[in-house]
């Protein structure tokens, strides 16, 4: 049975986080399929983004056609990509204690069952055309692209729909207050030859993810030595004819405002922030 809100008791179950009966209704139906809701979310969608690593554990397990659909197009790998806890904490996790919202810290388990049991999910697309790999660089959530790149290297290659925009691009303009660490991150990411070798792809402007690294974080680029880990080409230019190297010895004051403009651009995309995150410096 279901409510108005196409919710069934599992459906409740979980948005309460109420494990125990989550546990016995599993034992009373596990063939079952649950269907999304009127706000497209199956059970373990919920559970995912809730951050309820026993209760996601659970439904893997025991619900032998466990059904992964969320909102517009995402899966429950997906929200695992934003939401799983790594052992570091995130700007958006620092915002959460200030505000004084209970943070809940997620193992690695639930997110490796998920893997195992959905690995076809790594190269799901939304809406939008993001893959888990896009969500988990917009959320600077380095380890889970490490763990996802390991299993399925190919889905880095998927550009968004939008702006033709891989998840390097979205790693590249991350700005807040973990800049020195978040860099180091990146160049660990770097190291894996399949996520270097989009290092030189252009989105629908032409720019490279050096060419975003460049404009945003334009001190910062030589003090990491970011250009002698990369192996990029300097020299690619975009659509205005202005390339890495141009940004780097003159700036670029036309394309810093660009990509500052994908920050405020509110008319396109599943963010009213933009696709390029520039957070405000947390302490």
């Amino acid at each position: 049975m279901a409510n108005n809100e196409k919710n069934t008791a599992l459906h409740e179950a979980v948005c309460h986080g109420n494990v125990q009966v989550v546990k016995i209704l599993m034992k009373q139906d596990p063939d079952y399929s649950y269907s999304p809701n009127n706000f497209g979310k199956t059970p373990l969608y919920m559970a995912v983004e809730g951050r309820y690593s026993e209760m996601v554990i659970e439904l893997l397990e025991n619900c032998t056609s466990v059904s992964y659909e969320g909102p517009k197009g995402k899966t429950a790998l997906h929200a695992a990509a934003m939401h799983f806890y790594f052992g570091g904490i995130t700007t958006y996790d620092c915002a959460r204690q200030i505000s004084g919202l209970q943070l809940r810290k997620l193992d690695k388990a639930a997110f490796q069952k998920l893997l195992e049991k959905k690995e076809g999910l790594i190269q799901k697309t939304d809406y939008y055309g993001w893959t888990p790999i896009h969500y988990a660089a917009y959320h600077d959530q380095y380890q889970q692209i490490r763990v996802l790149l390991e299993i399925d290297q190919t889905a880095s290659n998927i550009a968004d729909k939008d702006r033709k925009m891989t998840a390097l691009h979205l790693a590249a303009g991350q700005g807040h207050a973990r800049t020195r660490m978040e860099f180091q991150d990146l160049k660990n990411l770097l190291k894996n030859p399949l996520a270097r070798s989009l290092i030189d792809e252009g989105d629908a402007n032409g720019n490279t993810p050096l060419h975003v690294l460049a404009a945003i974080h334009r001190k910062e680029f030589f003090k990491i030595k970011v250009r002698y880990d990369t192996g990029g080409n300097y020299g690619a230019v975009n659509n205005k004819n202005v390339s890495v190297i141009d940004v780097l010895i003159y700036g670029s004051c036309e394309l810093k405002e660009d990509v500052r403009n994908l920050s405020r651009d509110n008319g396109r995309g599943q963010y009213s922030d933009g696709i390029i995150c520039k957070r405000a410096l947390l302490p």
